[in-house]
């Protein structure tokens, strides 16, 4: 679950030594040493500042599995990771556990039954954050990029990419690894508060990721809950007015013109201060139209959400603590049908 961190001891915390690192740079203001992994290429950067602070920085993922494996972060390796890098740095456990987090990445690699070169051109949102995409540089032919959803400097970020074509790109693969149509779906909560911004305040240290380990799963599946796949809407029959109106726009006007003609009615027709909030009903609406009346010849999102509980259940049977029925119900929780009467409120006619 989790892959790239960024720790940091608080000054004067950090009591181990740097006898098995290599220097790297050293300056007034700091000095930075690389960190390997004996058992692997992997390795993590590792930072001491001239005012006691000594932050740390990389994958504990490719740390305990190797640079080139597509195997996820469990619990229980992760705490074989934690309990190896403190020993390197001789850093008594109790005391590496302390360190606090400002930045870390949590994801899955999801084996899909659709390629990405597929799968790519469905994904267009993600809550109210439009597609950014991004064309890699790998060597393989067909390369459909990374979709990126958030700017760069946002607290809370979406990365989507094809991690099969990420490994055959490098063409080495880590033994028992497959590479296979699989999905990377990665958040980034990029600065020390990100926790506490999505009310998890609890989640502040190592300890923190560890006691609460389950929560960062939750978190991942409502989030993914939000991300929009577009497809045919072929029956509008047994709609109200207004969703048949979405689902034909839907069916027949590209997306970037749809949610331009969306936006564009809200923020004529709603208070400044409550336009936030119809814009997420919409999207909340479009949603559930996809999710529940989507083709059934097509992969929609309920394809993407049996292929999600597939492997969240592999991972289960491997041992990893997972509630399956929670994690389904927080795939849908943001596609809930939105009721007539609390989309439906009449506008408030600004400037009458």
């Amino acid at each position: 679950m989790i892959d790239n961190i960024k720790l940091y001891f608080a000054a004067n915390l950090f009591n181990g030594n740097f006898e098995k690192c290599r220097l790297r740079e050293k300056k007034e203001s700091r000095t930075e040493w690389t960190l390997r992994n004996p058992l692997n290429n992997a390795h993590i950067s590792v930072w001491q500042h001239s005012n006691g602070v000594v932050t740390m920085k990389g994958s504990l993922r490719k740390w305990y599995y190797g640079d080139f494996s597509t195997k996820d972060l469990t619990l229980s390796h992760f705490i074989d990771a934690t309990k190896q890098i403190a020993e390197l740095l001789n850093v008594p456990l109790g005391v590496f556990n302390k360190a606090k987090i400002s930045q870390t990445e949590i994801g899955l690699n999801v084996p899909t039954s659709i390629p990405f070169s597929e799968l790519s051109k469905k994904i267009v949102a993600y809550g109210t954050h439009r597609k950014r995409k991004v064309r890699g540089k790998g060597m393989t032919k067909d390369n459909f990029g990374t979709i990126y959803f958030g700017e760069r400097d946002c607290e809370f970020r979406l990365k989507i990419y094809d991690k099969s074509k990420e490994i055959a790109d490098k063409d080495i693969l880590s033994e028992g690894d497959a590479i296979s149509n699989i999905l990377r779906i990665e958040f980034t909560l990029d600065d020390k508060d990100a926790f506490k911004r999505k009310s998890l305040p609890q989640i502040a240290d190592i300890n923190g990721l560890i006691m609460h380990w389950a929560k960062l799963y939750e978190l991942w599946a409502e989030e993914v809950g939000r991300i929009v796949l577009l497809n045919n809407i072929p029956d509008c029959g047994d709609m109200d007015l207004q969703d048949r109106l979405f689902a034909e726009a839907l069916n027949n006007y590209s997306w970037k013109e749809n949610i331009r003609n969306f936006e564009e009615y809200i923020v004529e027709h709603y208070e400044e201060k409550t336009i936030s909030k119809w814009k997420s009903d919409m999207y909340k609406r479009i949603n559930y139209l996809l999710d529940n009346y989507s083709g059934s010849n097509e992969y929609c999102k309920i394809n993407f959400y049996k292929d999600i509980t597939r492997y969240l259940i592999d991972l289960k049977d491997n041992g990893e603590k997972v509630s399956i029925p929670l994690m389904v119900a927080l795939l849908h929780s943001n596609t809930r049908y939105i009721s007539k009467g609390e989309f439906q409120d009449e506008p408030n006619n600004k400037g009458e």
